[in-house]
């Protein structure tokens, strides 16, 4: 049997306790439980349980029951074990024996289940350990994206459905992690392996964003996919395109479907879809049929194992590829949404490790390299054979600031890069504005002194807003050329 990555033994003593009075919460909860299989069977679990009076206090399992589960587990009479629980959880009213339960379904091999029993917990009661054990058990499911969304909700203390979805609900943690749990959920989301270190602190995460992670349609869906009825950022465009949407598809402005298009038209949109979202390379008739593809069928790819992230790894000269002879990194043939044509992607996890690839909407996006997890520095680089001629900080997933910058120019110089000769543009937040152009060398100095940072950028914007205005009045006599 595989090893037990769920919890083991009684809990503490020292969890917290409840003297409230009333009775039992839930009447044969465990038995109910073990027939329980995904989230839907358990609203009305969690239903009787929010509107039961609360009585619930946390002790240890007794010796005497522990030997009696142990006895039962051994021999294989898991259910046996449960129903056991069952009736002592009637009788004491004690979390400690839902643990426990928990854990007997985990030694059955059942993870999927065992993680669900902890989700009900914590949705239940609001103790973070759970979320904790909740994401161990779907480790040893060997489902990552769940592990993921549940270290989320240790590290934030916060559970939550997407905004607008028809069981739209939330979870705030009443008891916070422990130090232990919290910074293991750190470690796991900022992919850290085992012997890394963090050397560049500043980071950013996809539930900083101030939007798309809380929507929950665009950054938390990105790996899973679209299910019936929605769509991910990657099937949007794909779905606009069939359907004529003409606000959201370039060449869509008929507003005809893609059906209703003639072998011509189709073509063209195919055409503009090429240029618009990063498919330079493919043959019109591969893009039709990319645009044709389901919104279901599109998902973005996420590097989930060391292989897939030494791939895009870049090494000392700007070089790809694993092995003991990587080749020089070159974008000359790729494309990235917002740079265009000779430019790639590239993100850099917290111990300095910068993955480079191109960029392909609904495919491979800067949440790609790291699975999603935490990032120093993103945004776009553009190299020739192992030389870097230019880098911005756009990534519209994790909208890096100048620190974040500062780091990945720093990461990059160790790597031999000669930041005296690269072109820099540092965008705001939104990625809409650039706040910062010039060479890169230039942007580290500035970087260090606000005062000098600030006065570039004001005098950037000034001159833009100038030419936007003497373009609009086709003056430049205008005392006041914010009005434009």
């Amino acid at each position: 049997m595989r090893q037990h990555a769920v919890e083991s033994g009684a809990r503490s003593a020292e969890s917290p306790r409840s003297t409230a009075q009333g009775a039992p919460a839930t009447a044969g909860l465990i038995l109910s439980l073990q027939q329980t299989a995904g989230n839907r069977a358990l609203q009305p679990l969690l239903a009787r349980q929010r509107s039961a009076p609360r009585n619930l206090v946390q002790r240890v399992v007794s010796p005497a029951d522990e030997q009696t589960v142990v006895d039962h587990t051994r021999a294989g009479e898991f259910d046996a074990a449960i129903a056991f629980l069952d009736a002592q959880y009637q009788a004491n009213n004690d979390l400690d024996y839902l643990r426990r339960g928990a854990r007997v379904v985990a030694e059955s091999g059942d993870y999927a289940r065992a993680a669900h029993w902890y989700k009900y917990l914590f949705l239940a009661h609001g103790y973070a350990s759970d979320a904790y054990q909740a994401a161990l058990a779907w480790r040893a499911a060997g489902d990552e994206r769940k592990v993921d969304v549940w270290f989320r909700v240790v590290r934030r203390g916060k559970w939550s459905k997407a905004v607008g979805t028809p069981d739209e609900s939330e979870k705030t943690a009443t008891t916070p992690a422990s130090a232990a749990e919290l910074a293991e959920a750190k470690r796991i989301l900022a992919r850290l392996d085992p012997g890394d270190v963090v050397v560049y602190p500043h980071v950013k995460s996809l539930e900083a964003h101030p939007h798309d992670f809380e929507t929950g349609k665009r950054f938390k869906r990105e790996e899973r996919g679209a299910r019936a009825g929605e769509h991910t950022i990657a099937g949007e465009w794909a779905y606009n395109a069939v359907h004529g949407n003409p606000q959201a598809a370039p060449g869509a402005a008929s507003g005809k479907k893609w059906d209703d298009l003639t072998p011509a038209e189709k073509d063209a949109r195919a055409t503009l879809y090429k240029e618009r979202y990063g498919f330079p390379d493919l043959r019109i008739d591969a893009v039709r049929a990319d645009i044709e593809k389901t919104a279901d069928s599109w998902k973005v790819t996420y590097a989930r194992t060391p292989d897939a992230r030494a791939a895009m790894q870049l090494h000392a000269g700007l070089t790809q590829g694993p092995g003991p002879a990587p080749v020089p990194f070159d974008t000359s043939a790729m494309y990235s949404i917002s740079a265009g044509k000779g430019w790639a992607i590239f993100a850099m996890s917290a111990a300095g490790n910068v993955y480079a690839t191109e960029h392909r909407v609904s495919r491979v996006h800067h949440t790609s390299p790291l699975a999603g997890g935490d990032v120093a520095g993103a945004g776009e680089i553009s190299v020739s054979g192992g030389t870097m001629n230019g880098v911005t900080n756009k990534s519209g997933h994790y909208l890096p600031d100048k620190i974040n910058l500062q780091q990945s120019l720093t990461q990059f110089a160790r790597l031999g890069v000669d930041l005296a000769n690269v072109h820099l543009e540092f965008h705001d937040a939104d990625g809409s504005r650039v706040w910062w152009e010039g060479k890169a060398a230039a942007f580290v100095t500035d970087v260090a002194n606000d005062a000098a940072f600030n006065t570039k950028k004001d005098r950037l914007l000034t001159a833009r807003a100038i030419r936007r205005n003497a373009v609009a009045k086709s003056t430049t006599d205008d005392p006041n050329f914010w009005s434009a």
